[in-house]
């Protein structure tokens, strides 16, 4: 989800900057970039949901639109780390597992 959803963007970002790509957005038409975040998290929570993750989180007290805007923002916080496709993946592999495998401890 992550790779289809954010990953091409860090190709692009040593060549323009994202963020300030986004604040000027925002500026620009706030709801369609509002809009589409909401609709990226949707993507990310159905998915968690999907899966069975969310429920077992549920347990816990953490709802799978919380999950899905931890993933968001652990992808943020990557990106700006690093500006290697490789490194991103592997990163994001390692975020997704450990919301996957840490409810339970195992994954599904």
């Amino acid at each position: 989800v992550f790779e289809v959803l954010c990953g091409d963007s860090l190709a692009v970002s040593s060549q323009i900057n994202i963020a300030e790509l986004l604040v000027v957005a925002r500026s620009q038409e706030e709801s369609i970039v509002s809009r589409f975040e909401a609709d990226v998290l949707s993507v990310i929570a159905d998915t968690l949901t999907q899966a069975g993750t969310a429920a077992r989180w549920e347990r816990h007290g953490i709802g799978a639109q919380e999950l899905a805007m931890h993933l968001l923002d652990t992808s943020a916080g990557v990106k700006s780390a690093t500006g290697n496709l490789s490194d991103y993946k592997r990163r994001m592999a390692l975020a997704i597992r450990i919301i996957v495998t840490g409810a339970n401890g195992r994954e599904t």
